[in-house]
């Protein structure tokens, strides 16, 4: 009688540690519907090459908005907004283009900032910075 107490006992527990568990995995954060591996980079040539590879082939892929950084006061601040680039690939894993901003950044330390739109998902990225 004492050893069937026991089991219940041991059988309760284990059957609420997976209830409890089971919830908690439900209210876990989840990754975004989208892996996709992005960067920009700012170019000697005062140029940004803008790239994007996702893990599944995505309706669109396209640099939804971009901006300029200048390192001031020991702080990055952005100075202007930049004209992303036109370039879309649609039914598409990769996305790959290079635009000039030459008339755009001046002298000093920058990077650039850049939004990509991966199949309706966001995915923000900034260049590493270099002095002109």
């Amino acid at each position: 009688m004492k050893t069937k107490r026991i089991w219940i006992l041991l059988l309760a527990i284990g059957v609420l540690v997976m209830v409890m568990g089971a919830s908690a995995e439900e209210a876990a954060p989840r990754a975004d519907e989208v892996s996709c591996t992005a960067s920009v980079t700012l170019l000697a040539s005062k140029s940004v090459t803008f790239r994007c590879a996702a893990m599944f082939p995505q309706s669109s892929i396209y640099v939804e908005s971009c901006w300029l950084e200048v390192w001031m006061s020991g702080t990055w601040m952005r100075v202007r907004e930049l004209t992303p680039p036109s370039t879309v690939v649609t039914n598409a894993l990769l996305f790959n283009t290079t635009k000039s901003y030459a008339d755009k950044i001046g002298s000093g330390t920058f990077r650039v900032g850049a939004t990509f739109n991966v199949g309706g998902h966001t995915v923000t990225r900034r260049s590493e910075q270099r002095s002109f």
